[in-house]
């Protein structure tokens, strides 16, 4: 997956992010710090160290699990996709 690609599954999290209920507010501020993290990372691509965002994309994952099936798709997919990246 490139850069752009990656950049259209940060879109489609931030859709989902959007949908979701008000009472989910401490999931969509969690997620929300994510996407804004990702995003920074993929500014400076070649400046900062990935290993931690790709823990936190990996934990996320095993958060949202159960309870928010697409996020956590959408996450897998973003954390695989700069891991082959070598990102």
């Amino acid at each position: 997956m490139s850069k752009q690609a990656v950049q259209q599954a940060i879109a489609r999290l931030k859709t989902e992010i959007n949908a979701l209920d008000v009472s989910q507010a401490g999931v969509k501020k969690r997620v929300s710090a994510l996407v804004r993290d990702l995003e920074r990372q993929l500014e400076h691509a070649d400046e900062v160290d990935h290993g931690p965002m790709i823990e936190r994309l990996t934990d996320a994952v095993d958060l949202f699990e159960a309870e928010h099936p697409t996020i956590t798709g959408i996450l897998n997919g973003i954390a695989t996709s700069l891991s082959n990246m070598g990102i």
